[in-house]
């Protein structure tokens, strides 16, 4: 049995549950643990979430137990001796093995697969607990299409949407479809905590925005190119946009539609439109990735992070139909 454990916003949770389709597919005995999202752990967490997976449609998965937790995370675990005598099968084991707990530490871990698949073709039973993220593209990229065919926004019958709402977001929907439309996104929030500017900060800079916006216009413009602003800042993002696109003589209009419980649905809109500006969030990222519009562009920065290094050739393997672009503007990737 695997468990996958669930944290952080609705971008993360994606990631998390893709790696367990990922694994179901190949074979697995999988788990999503939930644990996180508890009142108990949120209580002491310093940017609550929630859980807004089964908000989505086409989501199936199994729980992971109470009991099979105490299974696989107890100190007396049977499935200690499994782990230790993987552990010298595979490259950096020692590193993100620390007993039944595998723990994501770079941006792919090819082992991971190596260490699933070597139980599942040997008949054992892999027991392990996975933490991390899984951002990198390149651990479900073959099956991001069964992902997008299978998950669905379902603005008709959630429950938590107003008539208000659902109107708006139904409406801008079909602008966005009638139209050659860009989505930009402008991450704000937590990023702007003083814990996280390091971190986060300084990555998707005016040189960053300017160069992607400059990249879909020279491919797109004949064809007039419609920019929808997305962000958790609007106002913000408002007095930005007007700043990003004074000069360049093109339309843009920002979303401000959706907050508190409509939010996700900004990842809606976002996958409608042909050309995606992301921002150094995986929220972003899956408004790329359900993007299902033929020609379409996706770019992104060339780190989320910078406690990261962008190597090109790595990312652009791992990250095979993107385009990136770094805080000072440099374009890489796929025909940039």
């Amino acid at each position: 049995m695997i468990a996958i454990e669930v944290t952080g916003g609705l971008g993360n949770q994606l990631q998390q549950y893709a790696l367990y389709k990922k694994l179901e597919i190949m074979g697995a005995d999988v788990r999503l643990d939930f644990i996180w999202f508890s009142e108990s752990v949120q209580e002491k967490t310093a940017y609550k979430r929630k859980c807004e997976l089964d908000r989505l449609g086409g989501i199936s998965y199994k729980v992971l137990t109470d009991e099979e937790r105490a299974f696989l995370l107890g100190k007396d675990s049977p499935v200690r001796k499994i782990i230790k005598k993987l552990k010298h099968r595979i490259r950096g084991g020692a590193d993100v093995l620390e007993g039944r707990v595998f723990t994501e530490k770079d941006i792919y871990h090819p082992e991971l697969f190596n260490i699933i698949s070597s139980g599942l073709s040997e008949g054992y039973d892999t027991n392990m607990y996975i933490r991390g993220f899984f951002a990198c593209e390149y651990y479900y990229a073959d099956i991001l299409k069964k992902l997008k065919d299978e998950i669905k926004f379902p603005v008709q019958s959630d429950p938590l949407l107003s008539n208000e709402a659902r109107g708006a977001i139904e409406n801008t929907a079909l602008e966005i479809k009638n139209s050659n439309a860009a989505s930009v996104h402008i991450r704000r929030g937590d990023y702007l905590d003083e814990n996280n500017k390091s971190l986060f900060g300084g990555i998707c800079t005016n040189a960053y925005y300017e160069a992607a916006v400059k990249l879909v216009k020279e491919k797109k413009y004949d064809k007039g190119v419609i920019f929808y602003v997305f962000s958790d800042d609007t106002e913000f993002a408002c007095d930005y946009a007007d700043k990003l696109f004074k000069e360049s003589g093109v339309k843009w209009k920002t979303v401000n539609i959706n907050h508190g419980d409509s939010s996700l649905y900004d990842i809606y809109l976002m996958s409608l439109c042909r050309y995606n500006i992301c921002a150094n969030s995986t929220f972003s990222f899956w408004g790329a990735r359900f993007n299902s519009n033929k020609g379409k562009i996706m770019i992104r920065p060339t780190k989320h992070k910078n406690s990261q290094r962008f190597d090109k050739d790595i990312m652009t393997r791992l990250w095979k139909d993107w385009i990136f672009i770094s805080p000072s503007g440099d374009k890489f990737g796929s025909n940039p």
